[in-house]
């Protein structure tokens, strides 16, 4: 059997950058990538795959020369081989992009295809579903846990539903899957996988080796543009009610200093009986002082 996985580079959110203020776009300087984690998933789907069933596990990635680094990351997971698709005359959205990943999957003859339900960056998962629409594959998506017959014909997905439900599906191969971020944890690369991976060969795949039609391309990326870019709203800020008990001083003062102080609470503890009467205790020195 042979897998296919998708792997696609998005920024690591955990480092600050700047934004371009023209364009809004992060500044290449500032910025650190890795694979996108769910694709990082679907890479140990695959693997644990391969132990059972036996095959090979192709990662493929689309993007310039610096998506090497990510396919090697993911390479040093345990996959047998990456492949690059990229070509610089061709500006690829979402649906021109799964056309010619499609390709790629048809020239790599794949029995299975995974990908991350959704990317880390746009997150809009239109990649795995166009992917499978172009290859006339049978698609599930929101997948939580996978099993793949033993006779390599047959897939039966958990796919997540609103609400926490779960419904499972049966689908033949070839498909195409989608797998949600946490389907299983990514395996860590050892020293020596990591520095064999550094010097494996990163096959690439341009236009004239897929046979793509640049007008097909054009047309299928016109279908969708960007209107504009906007910085996301502001998250609110944190409001705070004043105690009904205090002066006007009391409350301009907790304003002009920007916050209220936290209420007190305290634990009754002891038998019912003696809860009840420190009850009636802190209720009536309570009534006392407003009296």
């Amino acid at each position: 059997m042979k897998i296919v996985v998708c792997i696609k580079e998005v920024l690591d959110v955990t480092f600050p950058f700047a934004l371009d203020p023209q364009g809004l776009r992060p500044l290449e300087e500032d910025v650190f990538r890795r694979a996108n984690p769910a694709d990082c998933g679907a890479v140990e789907v695959a693997l644990s795959i391969r132990e059972k069933l036996g095959g090979e596990v192709v990662l493929l990635g689309y993007g310039p020369q610096r998506v090497e680094s990510t396919l090697r990351d993911c390479l040093a997971m345990g996959a047998d081989r990456a492949v690059r698709v990229w070509d610089e005359r061709v500006d690829a959205g979402s649906q021109a992009k799964a056309h010619i990943l499609a390709r790629a999957v048809q020239a790599l003859g794949a029995d299975l295809v995974l990908c991350g339900a959704r990317s880390l960056d746009e997150g809009s998962g239109e990649t795995p579903a166009a992917l499978a629409e172009f290859l006339g594959f049978a698609q599930v998506t929101a997948v939580t846990d996978l099993e793949i017959a033993l006779d390599g014909k047959k897939a039966t997905a958990s796919r997540k539903l609103e609400k926490g439900r779960r419904v499972a599906i049966e689908c033949p191969l070839p498909a195409v899957l989608a797998l949600e971020e946490g389907v299983q944890q990514p395996r860590y690369a050892a020293l020596s996988s990591l520095l064999e991976a550094k010097r494996a060969q990163v096959d690439l795949l341009d236009q004239e080796r897929l046979g793509l039609d640049a007008a097909e391309v054009r047309r299928l990326d016109s279908l969708r543009r960007q209107v504009r870019r906007a910085l996301p709203r502001p998250r609110p800020k944190k409001t705070f009610n004043l105690e009904s008990g205090l002066t006007a001083e009391q409350r301009m003062e907790l304003m002009m200093s920007g916050g209220a102080r936290q209420s007190k609470s305290d634990l009754l503890e002891g038998s019912p009986q003696d809860v009840g009467r420190k009850l009636a205790d802190i209720l009536q020195e309570k009534v006392l002082k407003k009296s």
